[in-house]
């Protein structure tokens, strides 16, 4: 092999054919990328790295997520990107935009005094009553799963109560149940739970808020 020394002249010779080959290699290869990285699948492409420092104490839970990732035959960012997408909806993040909710709670409301025309049977003046009729007002910080209106009202309880479920989760993480009747005929009360589970909606509603909070309920069987 030839060696050059240092400030001595470089050959023509030196930059042959054979060894413009692996420059020519590379530059082909950075154009190609540069053309088809496009079109690759957002999930075939590689993604930013993200370094997570472990402390001491946390040793056995890295080792069984390790062991867990083995065993569900996924990665250990698989797994700690589903345990994130369950945990982030029970926590307070700026991404929640909470505002102050304020409710209308109390006794029913008796119908009011209506007037019927003798002759034409039609209503001269009245109305049904409506939730913002309750005589007290409640507020408290959070935000609505299944908001007041249309989407509170169960199916479960349409031919019952009549009742309508606004679901909230309040600034400290509980879930704020707002039961209304959308005609003030029973009492408004708002009550707050730990979880959904212990809120004892009815189902349909439970599940509306379940999607909300990203959430999806499993039963766990000892088999």
């Amino acid at each position: 092999m030839q060696q050059v020394r240092p400030g001595a002249a470089v050959r023509r010779q030196d930059f042959g054919p054979g060894k413009l080959m692996p420059l020519v290699y590379v530059v082909t290869y950075v154009y190609l990328l540069y053309i088809w990285y496009p079109h690759i699948p957002e999930e075939l492409r590689v993604s930013p790295n993200k370094t997570l420092y472990m402390r001491d104490e946390d040793t056995p839970v890295w080792e069984r997520a390790e062991l867990a990732a083995e065993t569900s035959r996924q990665s250990l960012s698989q797994l700690v990107t589903a345990a994130l997408r369950h945990y982030l909806p029970t926590i307070c993040t700026p991404g929640d935009a909470m505002e102050d909710i304020h409710v209308m709670v109390g006794d029913r409301v008796p119908p009011p005094h209506q007037v019927i025309d003798g002759e034409t049977g039609r209503l001269l003046h009245g109305h049904p009553a409506s939730p913002a009729d309750y005589p007290r007002a409640e507020a408290f910080t959070g935000r609505w799963l299944v908001p007041p209106g249309g989407e509170a009202q169960s199916r479960a309880v349409l031919q019952t109560t009549g009742y309508c479920y606004g679901v909230a989760l309040t600034r400290r993480r509980q879930i704020a149940v707002y039961r209304y009747h959308p005609e003030a005929l029973r009492p408004a009360t708002l009550e707050a739970f730990p979880s959904l589970e212990e809120a004892d909606l009815p189902a349909d509603i439970e599940e509306k808020a379940a999607t909300a909070l990203a959430q999806q309920r499993t039963t766990w069987r000892d088999i």
